[in-house]
């Protein structure tokens, strides 16, 4: 028999070199702790710890994950293990969906609301290179998902069209450019106007859309919300490409928060938002043709049930005979309406 104990618990890559190899090879985990806090009040750490037997166990041993007994013993994600093994692939309908926001590098780049829009105010061209900046506190503290920071960004310019705004320019040369100079990757020094990550694939698959779901990367709740895509990401936020609110109300559900439980990693005991390894690895219900037929309808009459109750409108008739032409309950309810006068 063996232990270990990690930092934190194998999830994604980790897991994949480490425990499915082990477990290929014959490896049998016998108790498992998945995630608990590090013994010690001077670190927030979460670790696991995993005991393993390089010889064969009896059918009928006893497995203990945390402080249960599990019947069917222990995976490698340090899940209760099913009697059916569980394989995980990304799926083609998800690839190219979910991406990271962009890694600005230079606090340089950035710039309060008001300032922002005192340039814009002053100047219209400016409004080419500032958007807001939201991140994941933001996110998942403000209501209404605003942002108090704004974000100079000259896409993948060069130098000479950065040049153009000098207001912008001269900030980033004042405040990025002496940080960018230390850093070890030549092509972060040399293009030191332009953000060190700006993904541009993630920005194309956005045009087009108004709005689309972000989620907060490292987070206890997992609560995708829609935004609107006229602002640049930072790279703590996880962004769906799809503004489909069947899509927000599918991501927002028990599933999906236990898949992304099971197969995401943890940061100081929050879960860490993969996209490959929670997104991608996610089935996703597609309705047919009639199911999302039935589903318009049912909403359109509930729609117009609750407008012909609104006591403002009970004599508009023009509402009653619209509401006729929506389904065959609401031309019952609504022709029950008119006849009752």
């Amino acid at each position: 028999m063996w232990g270990r104990r990690a930092g934190r618990r194998p999830k994604g890559d980790s897991r994949e070199v480490g425990l499915d190899q082990l477990v290929a090879a014959g490896i049998t985990i016998r108790r498992a702790i998945k995630s608990k806090p590090w013994p010690s009040k001077s670190a927030v750490l979460e670790h696991c710890a995993v005991w393993a037997s390089v010889t064969s166990v009896a059918t009928n041993a006893t497995r203990v994950l945390g402080d249960s007994f599990v019947p069917y013993g222990i995976s490698t994600s340090l899940s209760p293990a099913t009697r059916e093994a569980l394989w995980v692939e990304p799926l083609n309908i998800n690839g190219e969906v979910s991406f990271i926001g962009s890694y600005v590098l230079g606090m340089g780049f950035a710039l309060g609301v008001d300032a922002a829009r005192k340039w814009i105010s002053e100047d219209a061209r400016y409004a080419d290179v500032l958007f807001p900046y939201p991140n994941g506190k933001e996110l998942n503290g403000d209501p209404a998902h605003s942002t108090q920071r704004w974000v100079i960004t000259f896409l993948d310019w060069p130098e000479s069209e950065a040049r153009k705004y000098p207001r912008a320019y001269e900030q980033v040369l004042r405040d990025v450019r002496p940080e960018r100079a230390l850093n070890n990757r030549e092509s972060r020094r040399r293009r030191w106007w332009l953000f060190a990550e700006w993904a541009p694939g993630f920005y194309k698959a956005l045009v087009g859309l108004d709005q689309c779901i972000a989620i907060t990367r490292h987070t206890h709740t997992v609560m995708p919300v829609s935004v609107t895509t006229e602002q640049v990401f930072s790279d703590a936020l996880c962004v769906i490409t799809d503004g489909d609110p069947g899509v927000l109300a599918a991501l927002s559900s028990a599933p999906h928060y236990w898949w992304a439980i099971d197969r995401g990693s943890t940061m100081k005991g929050d879960l860490r938002y993969t996209p490959t390894d929670v997104f991608e690895t996610l089935s996703r219900f597609q309705p047919s043709f009639e199911q999302v037929r039935w589903r318009v309808r049912t909403a359109w009459t509930r729609l117009v049930m609750r407008v012909v109750e609104h006591r403002s409108l009970r004599r508009s008739r023009q509402v009653l005979r619209v509401a006729m032409a929506c389904s065959p309950r609401a031309r019952i309810f609504a022709w029950a309406r008119l006849t009752s006068r």
